[in-house]
């Protein structure tokens, strides 16, 4: 007879979890997909994505540079001179408002403190797939999920603690 405890509950969890991020990867992937593509072309058939990087760095940092993080991006801890230029380009997006930090499950909290920790603190030649930036947390945790890492990164990179490796880059 099997008994419902804690851990049996846990194990289960984590077997859903892991069942439905192998399942949603590719459907997210092509949605992905499609919205990048969909977000580089405007109405009038003009590249918007590139086009509205004004400065080399928009490139790598700040809201333009977010905007095309796939789960196959690379990505680095940003320089000084990065992470201020995201802090201009967000105050000027903002029109003077602070905007809000990173907001972060409960449940993933640590994990996700652990990824940013080892990113920042490795050199900014040192780069990881986004898709590989769980393997960077000491202890597995199941709810970090896929479309968490993605979401983790794109606001990194939009706050400026990550930059975007270029292609031909680290």
């Amino acid at each position: 007879r099997n008994e419902i405890t804690a851990e049996v509950l846990r194990k289960d969890m984590e077997c859903r979890i892991e069942n439905h991020n192998r399942r949603a990867f590719m459907p997210r992937m092509t949605l992905i997909h499609r919205a990048r593509i969909a977000g580089s072309i405007d109405n009038v058939g003009n590249a918007t994505t590139i086009s509205t990087a004004t400065q080399p760095l928009d490139k790598l940092v700040g809201p333009v540079a977010a905007s095309t993080v796939t789960f196959s991006t690379r990505v680095r801890a940003s320089t000084p001179q990065e992470r201020e230029h995201a802090q201009r380009m967000l105050i000027h997006d903002a029109g003077g408002n602070n905007s809000p930090g990173l907001n972060v499950r409960e449940e993933i909290a640590d994990s996700i403190m652990e990824i940013v920790g080892k990113v920042k603190a490795a050199s900014s030649t040192t780069s990881y797939r986004v898709v590989d930036l769980r393997r960077l947390v000491d202890k597995s945790n199941p709810m970090v999920c896929d479309l968490a890492l993605l979401s983790l990164v794109k606001r990194a990179v939009e706050l400026g603690a990550f930059a975007v490796v270029e292609l031909g880059g680290a």
